[in-house]
């Protein structure tokens, strides 16, 4: 869709940089997931990178993170500090629970998000355990959601000129596919 997207990862690179398989001395799912992106690594904790972020920040049109809940905030750069840098910036906040609620600070990953969900209790042969999607599903959908959330910012803020917050998550992903 020709965006042009920056990945911030911490010092040393993101751990699936170092996930086998291997091909030409790149981790393959590194690459199927990350092609075409632009990454650069910094320490959002000192000073340094969190001035290249508010840097980044002033001339981006989406921020995507998805630190636990609070965490972004406590770094200086939640919503309403993004806003003052940038009016028109959309934020996508993608968590296991969402940013508010009982589950909220509670890690999750596709795995959990498929138990949690129900996905694991309709996948599989009846009478049998639950078994997970041969797929990273709920990682997908939420993904997706994500998408279909920040392109739908995007239009409005062409149209009131200002930017938005969105929150999504892994459980709401797969509760939305459990509804079918």
């Amino acid at each position: 869709m020709g965006a042009e997207v920056i990945k911030i990862e911490r010092l040393g690179g993101e751990e699936t940089r170092y996930h086998a398989p291997w091909v030409r001395k790149q981790s393959a799912y590194w690459v199927q997931y990350n092609s075409g992106k632009k990454s650069v690594s910094m320490d959002l904790r000192k000073e340094a990178g969190k001035k290249i972020l508010r840097s980044l920040i002033k001339v981006s049109d989406v921020l995507v993170q998805n630190f636990r809940p609070g965490t972004i905030e406590e770094m200086g750069f939640g919503y309403d500090a993004l806003k003052t840098l940038n009016p028109r910036m959309i934020m996508v906040n993608v968590s296991a629970y969402g940013q508010f609620g009982p589950y909220r600070d509670q890690i999750g990953y596709d795995p959990i998000g498929q138990t949690m969900s129900g996905i694991a209790m309709v996948t599989g042969e009846d009478g049998m355990p639950p078994i997970r999607a041969g797929v990273p599903i709920i990682d997908r959908t939420t993904a997706l959601h994500s998408a279909i959330g920040t392109l739908a910012a995007l239009h409005e803020r062409s149209i009131s000129g200002e930017g938005q917050c969105i929150d999504v998550c892994l459980a709401d992903s797969g509760y939305s596919l459990t509804e079918i």
